[in-house]
């Protein structure tokens, strides 16, 4: 995500604990709020966000190795 920073970073994660890990961190209440998730499949690191990347100024990049959901 490009103008974007993760308010948490997880390594060593596969992509179905990575979404998890951002499942846990729905519940309101909490300092942020995860409402996407970019994962790299070829590090195997899982980045967590409370943007969507939808809106400026943060915008989605397409890059080869992740996925974003």
């Amino acid at each position: 995500m490009a103008n974007g920073a993760p308010f948490e970073r997880h390594s060593e994660i596969n992509c179905e604990q990575c979404l998890k890990r951002c499942e846990e961190k729905r519940a309101p209440g909490g300092r942020y709020e995860c409402l996407s998730v970019v994962y790299d499949y070829v590090r195997s690191v899982c980045d967590l966000y409370s943007v969507t990347g939808n809106t400026w100024p943060q915008c989605l990049a397409s890059m080869k190795g992740y996925v974003y959901f």
